[in-house]
């Protein structure tokens, strides 16, 4: 997931004039923007390593198998935060280092703390942190917000619920033998399905915006509507299938499409 998170910060700096790219400016950036999604995926997991061990899914994380390693995860988490902190402040801006470590603590504690024990709405309203990343490298090198990396936020922000929920589907009988109020434990399978397509629909519709704003051309156009039509199929496939081979099938499809969403994105910048 890091690196995805690193594919979108660098979409996000690729919509940036071209006065903004500076190398440096450009490889410290991700490089801190890297450490805070690590330090911040380190921080969840220990955490969480009470749910963990309980997690048929999660029981081979390094937490969880060896224990002993809780004081380095700790210090190891408080290095990289600290290392992200110091490299953004030196190399890019105020903002930026606000920004990360909104997402950071947000995605980290708020959601995992708050969001995912206490309502079936955890990932719809959690899914903003991690969909700021290209806003982060927006503002690493143009040093303030705009309507262009919002929009890549709320691409992101919207495809977030549909992909955790076939994952969810995948693993519910973890869910819910550990009593983790997700969508389908709540109120059932069919009714996260069709959430899955409803938000996927929506999410097709948003991914428009690129090209109707001029953001974007006549190749971002076609090819991410062909992206769109992959998604939708496999989207399909969940909502008629009661198999969580399928189900696990479209977390990770979706997790492909907007990798080649974002590559669309950078390409159609070069033409």
């Amino acid at each position: 997931m890091v690196r995805l998170m690193l594919l979108t910060a660098l979409t996000g700096m690729s919509l940036t004039p071209s006065i903004y790219w500076d190398p440096y400016t450009i490889f410290f950036g991700l490089l801190g923007i890297g450490l805070a999604a690590s330090s911040a995926g380190m921080l969840n997991q220990i955490l969480e390593v009470g749910l963990d061990t309980q997690m048929h899914r999660t029981r081979s994380r390094p937490l969880v198998q060896q224990k002993n390693l809780h004081q380095h995860a700790k210090q190891l988490c408080f290095f990289l935060a600290l290392s992200s902190a110091i490299i953004l402040i030196s190399f890019t801006n105020l903002l930026t280092v606000i920004l990360t470590s909104i997402a950071m603590l947000g995605y980290s504690w708020f959601y995992t703390q708050i969001l995912k024990p206490n309502t079936s709405q955890n990932i719809v309203i959690g899914g903003l942190f991690g969909a700021m990343p290209p806003l982060l490298g927006w503002c690493a090198l143009e040093g303030s917000i705009s309507y262009q990396p919002l929009i890549l936020v709320t691409i992101i922000y919207t495809w977030t619920p549909p992909h955790f929920w076939c994952l969810a589907l995948a693993k519910l009988e973890d869910y819910q033998r550990n009593q983790i109020p997700m969508l389908p434990v709540i109120y059932g399978t069919p009714y996260t399905q069709t959430h899955i397509i409803c938000y996927s629909i929506l999410l097709i519709l948003i991914t428009q915006l690129p090209y109707l704003t001029q953001m974007s051309g006549v190749f971002y156009a076609i090819t991410a509507n062909l992206a769109n039509i992959y998604l939708m199929r496999k989207m399909i496939q969940v909502r008629n299938s009661k198999n969580p081979k399928i189900y696990l099938s479209g977390f990770l499809a979706s997790n492909f499409y907007l990798a080649a969403l974002f590559l669309i994105i950078m390409i159609d910048q070069c033409l």
